[in-house]
């Protein structure tokens, strides 16, 4: 038996201004989420603290070695991401990091939405664009796991919320569930 608990990512004010170069946008910060964000990154770390964590999974880990991999979240631990933190300690505790993704296709996903933001693509035009993509990226994705993730082992797979990987049928998965607050635009003001 394999088991994958799915983690839906709830990024921090921090990790958002981490990632405003790439996205080409400055989130607005709303207490709120941020004291949401902790309560239900508390809950992430007690439940998979039940379990002993085998190998560990995020979207948009795409390098093929682990010292990039490493680096990888370093990098975002030094922004002060939480859920980094999260994601090493577990790797401290001997979790695995495994390459997650295809660097082409995450790429290919970013450069639409730049050129998006320059003004060079239609939003309707990068929506379709996005929507093949995560398609294709969530085949390789459910492709990884079933490759790496062994019998009698557990993963757990941090991932955002766009993403919707199928899994091979031997695989138990119990997906982590959001709350509403999470589920808002961090770029839009609430009305």
């Amino acid at each position: 038996m394999r088991k994958l608990i799915h983690i839906p990512l709830a990024h921090t004010y921090e990790e958002l201004c981490a990632f405003e170069k790439m996205i080409g946008k400055k989130p607005i910060r709303y207490p709120e989420r941020e004291d949401e964000i902790e309560r239900y990154l508390k809950n992430v770390e007690i439940e998979l603290n039940k379990t002993k964590i085998h190998r560990i999974y995020v979207d948009t880990l795409f390098q093929d070695t682990e010292e990039e991999r490493r680096n990888h979240i370093n990098y975002y631990l030094k922004k002060g991401s939480k859920t980094h933190q999260l994601i090493n300690n577990f790797m401290q505790k001997g979790g695995i990091l495994e390459k997650t993704e295809d660097k082409i296709l995450v790429f290919e996903g970013l450069s639409w939405a730049n050129e998006y933001i320059k003004g060079n693509l239609s939003f309707g035009l990068v929506t379709d664009l996005r929507k093949d993509n995560l398609k294709d990226r969530d085949g390789f994705i459910g492709k990884r796991i079933d490759e790496t993730l062994k019998d009698g082992e557990c993963g757990a797979l941090f991932i955002g919320g766009e993403h919707k990987p199928s899994f091979s049928k031997d695989i138990i998965v119990e997906k982590m569930i959001l709350p509403d607050i999470l589920l808002k635009n961090p770029y839009q003001r609430n009305s």
